[in-house]
């Protein structure tokens, strides 16, 4: 699922072959190992979209998250911020439409909530 994510995500890590000094830094961070330093569009659906690619890399500019239709690079939290609205408006809706539902009630949670440092797996 995760996969299929990624494929149709707007959001993809590009390489600028011309600037590139071919140290490979970002494909040794990527946790997939995905091979970074030869594409110019990443375009697996490994592709977590983590960033450990672009931050490893020594070269400024050359790595950057953006957007498939726009050529400028987006801003590192720009990414983060914009899949956590996407978690919450999920979720939002479906809350508003009725499809959000637990057997926890209120009281559930207030009781649980406090005792979280002490569950533990």
């Amino acid at each position: 699922l995760l996969g299929l994510l990624s494929i149709l995500s707007p959001f993809k890590i590009r390489r600028k072959a011309a600037g590139c000094t071919g140290c490979r830094r970002c494909s040794k961070a990527c946790p997939q190992a995905l091979p970074v330093h030869a594409a110019t569009s990443v375009r697996s659906p490994e592709c977590t979209g983590c960033l450990n690619c672009v931050v490893a890399c020594p070269e400024k500019d050359i790595l950057e998250m953006g957007l498939q239709f726009h050529r400028g690079p987006l801003p590192v939290p720009v990414y983060p911020a914009v899949l956590l609205f996407l978690y919450f408006a999920v979720i939002g809706a479906g809350m508003a439409m009725g499809h959000w539902q637990s057997v926890l009630t209120i009281d559930d949670y207030r009781q649980l909530v406090p005792l979280m440092p002490r569950l533990v797996h």
